[in-house]
């Protein structure tokens, strides 16, 4: 059986790395060696990590898909109304623009509730698997 193992200090000590910084590797190569068809840049400086970027794109090829009519996201239910802000519409708008360019189908046209659906289905299936985090995270016992 494991035993508990309790901190009793105030704080931990920083943990400081020896490595030695690894020299850039420019991104031909790497794409060139993995036999990658499409290469593009990451801003690294934005809010939005550029991992959940990539992911969040690639979900939404995964879950958007037209059937010869108009797209439409592929778990969706129904349609519901929530409220939003102007600011953040016009955000969501944006966003769907970016990813639309970014995927390069003229078939796949991310709207801005395309786009608020998977997100808000990211977060919630977060809470659907591991309630407790949440709780956790709230400090609800």
């Amino acid at each position: 059986m494991s035993k508990r193992i309790k901190v009793i200090s105030k704080t931990l000590p920083k943990i400081v790395s020896t490595s030695k910084m690894l020299r850039k590797i420019e991104p031909e190569k790497v794409s060139g060696a993995l036999g990658a068809k499409e290469v593009f840049e990451i801003d690294t400086d934005r809010n939005i990590g550029s991992i959940s970027g990539i992911a969040l794109r690639m979900e939404i090829v995964e879950k958007i898909k037209s059937t010869g009519g108009r797209p439409s996201i592929t778990f969706a239910d129904g349609e519901k109304k929530i409220p939003i802000s102007d600011e953040n519409w016009e955000t969501l708008k944006v966003m769907a623009n970016f990813f639309t360019e970014s995927i390069g189908s003229k078939s796949k046209k991310v709207t801005p509730t395309h786009l608020a659906s998977i997100i808000l289905d990211n977060i919630t299936a977060q809470f659907r698997n591991n309630p407790e985090r949440l709780k956790n995270e709230l400090g609800i016992k």
